[in-house]
């Protein structure tokens, strides 16, 4: 809740959402199909060693493994170029602000809370750290008639799913399925890949338009999860390919500075960026620090988070803007360590 509240810039802020709460009539709205009350809660294993990161632990788990109760996906293993992007783009608007993007919605405030670049950068860094298992299979479709339509995914993600930095292509082999089905339906349908600033995303949402309904977008889903994942360990002096955007930053950092900033995100993410379903949040742990440091700052920017129907983005940014944006190191670095069991 933390984050939540520190998006409320002034006192008249708060006045004005309380006198807003003041209006509803709390009726209440059923539960999401397959998600039980008892089970919502993500459960962080192990103690987060950075403090930016506890506030994504609740959600993405301690190891970044992710939870689908709480629509939380796997970090562990993502590119931290990606993570970054997308933090950026929640943070910013361009993601989280569509008012069909219930997770999106509920990531952007988290996001905003790295208002700092710096922060943001020591946030990826420690998620790109978390080595959370990928989760079992979730979604029964056709993998045959999946292999098919992915063909045209290879030519950015790869043969499986490994990504290309070059291509500003994330990674999505170990994503879960379930996780991969929501964001091509949320391309599909305009929630995300619209945003002016989303280059990216609106490179993306053509391809999935082309799956004419959601049973190829679950066959697409479910021959992604057959992919074996191939972990890198990220070191400093890992050297990473220079970026194109006109928002970039040097990746370069500190995974030590990294730690206290990602105390945000682990309630969300995990204290390993295992990613927390119930809570919508994604597992970061493994993503590539280039892309997480980008998302961060388009979430910061309001690239991502801005969109009416992004509920989830709207959700993120907020703690992406808690990230300074002054020049800086570690937020990226730290993510990069990050370790995550299964998801849940």
């Amino acid at each position: 809740m933390r984050p939540m509240a520190m998006a409320l810039a002034s006192d008249q802020a708060i006045s004005d959402v309380t006198a807003y709460v003041s209006t509803l009539k709390g009726v209440s709205k059923a539960k999401p199909a397959g998600v039980k009350s008892s089970n919502v809660a993500a459960v962080v294993t192990s103690p987060v060693s950075e403090p930016l990161y506890a506030p994504c632990a609740s959600c993405h788990g301690s190891d970044g493994e992710g939870n689908q109760k709480l629509g939380a996906p796997r970090l562990a293993g993502q590119p931290g170029w990606y993570i970054e992007r997308q933090l950026r783009n929640w943070r910013d608007g361009i993601r989280g602000t569509h008012s069909e993007d219930i997770y999106g919605m509920q990531m952007r405030p988290m996001a905003m809370t790295l208002v700092k670049d710096a922060d943001l950068r020591r946030v990826v860094k420690f998620i790109t750290t978390l080595r959370g298992a990928p989760s079992e299979p979730t979604i029964q479709g056709d993998t045959d008639a999946g292999k098919i339509a992915y063909a045209t995914c290879t030519a950015c993600h790869g043969a499986q799913g490994e990504g290309n930095r070059a291509l500003n292509s994330p990674k999505i082999a170990g994503l879960p399925d379930w996780y991969i089905a929501r964001q091509l339906k949320s391309f599909k349908k305009g929630i995300r890949g619209t945003h002016e600033k989303d280059i990216y995303g609106q490179q993306m949402r053509p391809m999935a338009q082309s799956l004419p309904h959601d049973e190829a977008i679950n066959n697409v889903a479910a021959y992604v999860a057959t992919f074996t994942e191939k972990l890198v360990a990220v070191t400093e002096k890992t050297p990473e390919p220079a970026s194109t955007e006109t928002t970039a930053v040097s990746l370069p950092g500190s995974a030590e500075n990294g730690k206290a900033l990602y105390a945000v995100c682990v309630s969300c993410h995990g204290t390993n960026g295992a990613g927390n379903k119930a809570l919508n949040a994604p597992r970061i742990a493994g993503q590539q620090a280039w892309y997480v440091k980008r998302q961060l700052a388009a979430f910061k920017s309001g690239v991502r988070g801005t969109h009416s129907e992004d509920i989830y983005g709207r959700t993120m940014r907020p703690m992406a803007m808690t990230l300074p944006s002054e020049p800086g190191n570690g937020r990226h670095f730290c993510l990069c360590k990050l370790s995550a069991g299964a998801s849940s």
